[in-house]
Formats: C-alpha cells, sequence, structure tokens
C-alpha cells in the first residue's frame, strides 16, 4: 500500500542468508560456552544435532528483521541453493562441527577463551565465503525501480533497513507467541534454553495456554481481518486432492485394529506430534458464533489443495494446531501479564526446540 503496486515480495533469500551467518555465529558461540563439558553431555549433543538447519521460531525472523531490514525479491532473488538446501546444508553444518572440535581441543589444551573468540572469527569468515558462494552476496544499499498504479516509474535508494521501515510500517514485537502444550502446565510463561538463531539476543519464549483459548485469539485476529500464523504437525489425516484437514477422514483404527490412547500432552512429549509445518488462517466459517471450518492458505504451492488453500475442521484444530503467533490486542489482560513475568527456562532437549529450531 505504501508503494501504490499491484502485486509485491520480499526477498526469502535474503534473510536466508542472514539467518545461515547468526546460526552459525550461535553455535560457535555455544561450543565456546559448554567447552568444558563433555562430548557426550547432553546440552552439547543437542547443540550438535542441527548447529544451522532451516527454519525457526517466530523470534528468529523478528531478530533477523530488525537486525538487517528487508529487501524485495528482485534485488536477492532465489538460487538453486535456496530452493533445496539440503547439500548446502550439509556442507555448512559439517564445517561448523569440524569448527566446534577445533575450538573445544583448543579450549583442552588450555588456551584462553579470548583466543578461541578470536579463532571463531576466521572460522566466520569461511562460513560466509561458503553462503556467499551459495546465495550470492546480500546488498548493503540497493536502488528499486518500480511502476505504481498509475503508471509512474518511482526510483529510490534504500538500506534493506530504511526500506523495512518504509515498506512495512509497524512493530513486529507486538506479535508474540502462544502455544498448547499440555505436557507443562497452564497459563505460565517459558523459554528454551539456546532457542534462538542470535546468541545476544533472548531465547524464544512462550505463554501456555489450552488450545481453546487459542482458537478464541484467532478468531478474533480473522474477524478484524488479521491472518494468522500457526504451526501444526502435518503428518496426520489431511487428504490432498480435495484440501481437506479434518481428524478421523481416515479411519486407521478400523483398518488396523490400533487404538490411539495417547494424550496431546503425552504425544508431544513422545515426538508423536511435532509443530513440523507452518500455515496461516485466513478466514474462519462459523455456524452460531462458533468455528465450523477454518480457511488455511498453505505454502505449499497452487498445485497442492485448492490453488493452495485448504479447509481445515475444528476437530483437526483441536488435536494437530500446537502454537499461533498472535498480536497482543487480540490478548486478553490475563494472558498480557504472563508475559511480563519472568518466563521458566526448559532444557536445551526439550522437544519444541528441536521441531522448529
Amino acid at each position: 500500500e505504501n508503494f501504490s503496486i499491484k502485486s509485491f515480495k520480499f526477498s526469502q533469500s535474503y534473510l536466508f542468508f542472514w539467518d545461515k551467518i547468526e546460526k552459525s555465529n550461535m553455535f560457535l558461540e555455544s561450543m565456546i560456552e559448554t567447552r568444558k563439558k563433555d562430548i557426550d553431555d547432553r546440552e552439547v549433543q543437542i547443540l550438535l544435532d542441527g548447529p544451522a538447519s532451516d527454519g525457526g521460531w517466530w523470534n528468529y525472523v523478528v531478530e533477523l528483521i530488525d537486525k538487517y531490514g528487508v529487501v524485495p525479491q528482485n534485488i536477492m532473488p532465489e538460487t538453486a541453493n535456496t530452493k533445496n538446501s539440503r547439500r548446502m546444508n550439509h556442507l555448512i553444518e559439517n564445517l561448523l562441527r569440524q569448527n566446534a572440535s577445533e575450538l573445544r581441543n583448543m579450549a583442552k589444551a588450555g588456551k584462553k577463551e579470548s583466543a578461541l573468540r578470536a579463532r571463531k572469527v576466521e572460522m566466520l569468515k569461511e562460513i560466509y565465503r561458503l553462503v556467499v558462494l551459495h546465495m550470492g552476496i546480500p546488498p548493503e544499499k540497493f536502488t528499486w525501480r518500480y511502476e505504481n498504479k498509475d503508471g509512474e516509474v518511482i526510483e529510490k535508494e534504500y538500506t534493506p533497513v530504511e526500506f523495512y521501515k518504509e515498506a512495512v510500517g509497524f512493530d513486529l514485537n507486538d506479535y508474540v507467541t502462544v502455544l498448547d502444550n499440555p505436557s507443562h502446565p497452564y497459563n505460565k510463561h517459558y523459554s528454551i534454553k539456546y532457542c534462538r538463531n542470535m546468541y545476544d539476543k533472548e531465547d524464544m519464549h512462550f505463554v501456555n495456554v489450552d488450545i481453546k483459548k487459542i482458537k478464541d485469539f484467532a478468531y478474533k485476529s480473522i474477524l478484524d481481518k488479521e491472518p494468522v500464523w500457526f504451526g501444526a504437525d502435518v503428518g496426520w489425516h489431511m487428504e490432498r486432492e480435495h484440501a481437506i484437514m479434518a481428524d478421523n477422514i481416515f479411519d486407521y483404527e478400523s483398518l488396523y485394529g490400533v487404538k490411539d490412547k495417547m494424550t496431546k500432552g503425552e504425544k508431544l512429549q513422545y515426538k508423536v506430534l511435532t509443530p513440523s509445518h507452518a500455515m496461516t488462517f485466513v478466514a474462519v466459517d462459523t455456524v452460531d458464533g462458533k468455528p465450523l471450518k477454518w480457511r488455511v492458505e498453505n505454502s505449499w504451492g497452487a498445485d497442492i489443495g485448492n490453488k493452495g488453500y485448504w479447509t481445515m475442521y475444528d476437530n483437526w484444530f483441536d488435536k494437530y494446531v500446537l502454537t499461533v503467533i498472535i498480536n497482543k490486542k487480540y490478548l486478553p489482560e490475563d494472558v498480557l501479564k504472563l508475559l511480563e513475568t519472568k518466563p521458566k527456562k526448559l532444557p536445551a532437549w526439550d522437544p519444541m526446540r528441536s521441531y522448529f529450531q
């Protein structure tokens, strides 16, 4: 709207680039921090599991945008490696694990922390070179030239942070993470150790509430014409041809004779349920003021589902939706007060960290 253009997309590659760099720094700093722990220590092993994996929680992208801004897609377009990052990740993560071994060996040899950190800077230069080879060099400044709806050609120079402030114009920190995780007590504020992509920022934190409350928050937001990002387990009861998400759309119990006896909390603890995919609620179908179905915009492309859109029945929401990102203005006072409390720190091996690193 600020630019009066028909269509527009932000560059995903730009933030993807800096996410790799920041996660690499985060990993190497955590290796320095845990250098005196045994290699078989549970925390160390969790850190080694995914040094710079794709994806992450809401706070990851907010911190990236606050620091690096955003750019239009044509300024830093997709590459073959951003579309399919498997090989790139393999190279980067194995180099980081090699770096971790070197840093820990330096510590065993009695090297001071300052020496380890100086070596870390050299390691990051190599990581940066690898990421550039796969994605290109992110711009520090750029000239954006576009045609507005009136046919006028506009040209202006920006830094990525300047462009973010002009193009977006609202504070992403107004949006917070709300989870339904019955394996932990409800109505409490939590954070997860080492669950962040920047070493000098706070860990991911969330308010834990019952799914009925989450549904109410999402309902209010959509009725106010504001879509809602959510994370869910997409491994269950999704029919792709007709784009339907409904609990028991497939009758596994009758077919296999195996009953589902676990609660939602138990499924999270035992890794039966994972927030494996993120989508967006864009509309809701109600009967007598209560949700019946939810319209979902997916990211799997227009060829899957109904031109990229799915219908989620309310019973699927209850069982498989795990988290939403919601504007604070749709939260009641008691939930807002929880956000002001000091979060209880959950360990790095909490399942929620490993799901959405």
